[in-house]
């Protein structure tokens, strides 16, 4: 029990500086190296399996390092450890946000957040470009997502559809180096495989009892928890189209809050979920989303790592998840288009987005020196200039 305890606060410890995103990988190779917790073959194995899996980058790895260590229970400890900071961070946000959302001062700030993460999400879908579309054909899918998305048509079928083209129009990709192991599914999981899939089963269920906008807020983030492959990014496409424009619980304007804390806490942007839970049904609401965002994911690191390398080196899984990493590139285009229409532009948000633009091109600040740049513009206008 007390390896567990160990591996927690390791977890905990990693997941409270994570303000990097992928860029805390490094650390985490150290730290799980130097204690012994992997090898360096097989982290480097888990870092390829989370470019086929859909969820934060991040949070995948330390699954898959917990898995490696210590089986399913290490796999949950390692998780959890990772993602408790961001989560408790994320409800402290939120109620601040709900107790003084109305003040001058904070609408002002908020306004300014609004444009930084506009840049945000296009640097994302920028870097995601350079990283995953390597010919025209994949920028051509990217496209294809650009345009049906801005004309609201499903993510399920802008994203199916590109996995679809995928198969057909992409090059045969390269073989990833997914393992040099003999690999064969452990037998002994799949029983902890079925039971995980029905305690997720029986929590999206009982929420659908308890109340019935409950569970379609299940239903909104295992979907999104499935869907999201590039990491969590991807996740904002499928929160706008659910929970903005067909649902209507949230405006652009909240979704767009949510984003912004999510940026500010040591985590992944799916945290997000946290956020929309609160402000739907409080502290219950918060914990649903989280786990149903993040359980789906989670159980896939579970059951594809120990065959990773049967599944990724596959040459039409590795070419449909490309698809669908291009069509959310072109997705997370259409969603700024979206978010921009509901800022509230005048002089302060304008020069806020220059701002934020230029440092990102330049320099790649930390988001959280654009997010304090933001807040200096909001108060010294509200302040100084009012």
């Amino acid at each position: 029990m007390g390896e567990f305890f160990k591996l927690f606060g390791l977890f905990f410890k990693v997941g409270s500086t994570n303000f990097g995103g992928p860029a805390i990988i490094p650390y985490l190779r150290a730290e799980v190296l130097k204690r012994g917790i992997i090898d360096t073959r097989r982290f480097g194995r888990g870092v390829a399996l989370t470019e086929i899996l859909p969820g934060s980058t991040i949070l995948q790895l330390s699954g898959y390092i917990g898995q490696e260590y210590r089986g399913v229970t290490g796999a949950i400890v390692a998780f959890a450890g990772m993602a408790m900071p961001s989560f408790l961070m994320m409800l402290g946000l939120t109620w601040l946000y709900v107790a003084y959302h109305s003040l001058g001062i904070v609408k002002a700030v908020l306004a300014c957040m609004d444009a930084v993460i506009i840049v945000v999400i296009l640097q994302a879908a920028r870097m995601s470009f350079a990283v995953s579309i390597k010919n025209w054909r994949a920028a051509a899918l990217a496209v294809i997502g650009f345009t049906l998305f801005m004309f609201k048509i499903s993510s399920l079928m802008v994203l199916g559809g590109c996995a679809v083209l995928a198969l057909f129009v992409l090059p045969e990709p390269k073989a990833q180096g997914a393992g040099e192991d003999v690999e064969k599914f452990p037998t002994h999981l799949i029983v902890k495989i079925v039971v995980l899939c029905l305690v997720m089963a029986g929590v999206t269920v009982g929420a659908f009892l308890w109340e019935p906008r409950m569970g379609q807020l299940a239903v909104y983030m295992i979907k999104a928890s499935l869907l999201a492959f590039g990491g969590g990014f991807a996740t904002i496409p499928i929160f706008l189209e659910d929970i903005v424009h067909t649902s209507h619980w949230l405006t652009e304007t909240q979704l767009m809050a949510g984003i912004m804390l999510g940026q500010v806490t040591p985590g992944p942007v799916v945290i997000t979920a946290t956020f929309i839970g609160y402000l739907l049904h409080g502290l219950l609401g918060a914990c649903l989303a989280t786990l149903c965002i993040l359980g789906p994911s989670f159980i896939l690191v579970v059951a594809i790592g120990p065959v990773f390398g049967s599944v990724g080196n596959n040459p039409w899984v590795r070419k449909g998840v490309t698809g669908v990493l291009a069509g959310f590139i072109g997705m997370l285009g259409s969603v700024a288009i979206f978010l921009g229409r509901e800022v509230h532009w005048n002089w302060p948000t304008g020069v806020t987005l220059g701002l934020a633009a230029l440092l990102m091109l330049w320099k790649k600040p930390s988001v959280i020196w654009l997010i304090l740049m933001g807040v200096a513009i909001a108060a010294g206008d509200f302040y100084l200039l009012r």
